[in-house]
């Protein structure tokens, strides 16, 4: 028969990707919640009260519901380090028009209280190995530096002049 829901409670988000850390970039955050939603319920415009980074205000350019419980909210690639955060309003609505109740105090809907906040990070690449590595004597010839990321790198963003050995 599926999932039964109690729609006796009020809706809410329980899986988003706050808390977490991606590498660069992202341009999609997914929110899942509870139960199915009223996918007609949510517009951006009016449903999303902030969303920042470090270099300022983000627009979300679209909103895909992959499923009816999940959102996927899309904006411009962000490529800048840094904690992003997001403030979604209540009034996104399930099937039978009851908005989100987050602090559980089943007051629903409430305007302070009920908004849903996540907040996340964003890490540029890391060096994860090099080669040769440790103590390398003065006096030895290196013809190769090997290094290793932790993600996909834009070979045309490097060149030498990027390279200093000290």
């Amino acid at each position: 028969f599926g999932d039964i829901v109690d729609y006796r409670t009020a809706p809410t988000v329980v899986r988003s990707m706050a808390g977490l850390r991606f590498p660069i970039p992202l341009d999609l955050f997914r929110l899942t919640f509870d139960r199915p939603m009223d996918e007609d319920s949510f517009d951006a415009t009016q449903d999303i009260l902030g969303f920042s980074g470090p270099e300022g205000s983000i627009a979300v350019t679209d909103w895909t519901w992959v499923t009816p419980q999940t959102l996927d909210l899309k904006f411009s690639p962000q490529t800048t380090s840094g904690d992003y955060n997001l403030i979604l309003g209540p009034e996104i609505l399930d099937m039978v028009g009851t908005a989100l109740d987050v602090d559980n105090d089943d007051r629903i809907g409430e305007p302070e209280d009920d908004r849903f906040a996540a907040s996340w990070s964003l890490v540029g690449p890391k060096i994860v190995s090099h080669v040769p590595s440790g103590t390398i004597p003065a006096l030895v010839p290196l013809d190769y530096f090997d290094i290793s990321f932790n993600s996909a790198m834009d070979q045309s963003s490097f060149s030498l002049v990027d390279v200093q050995a000290i």
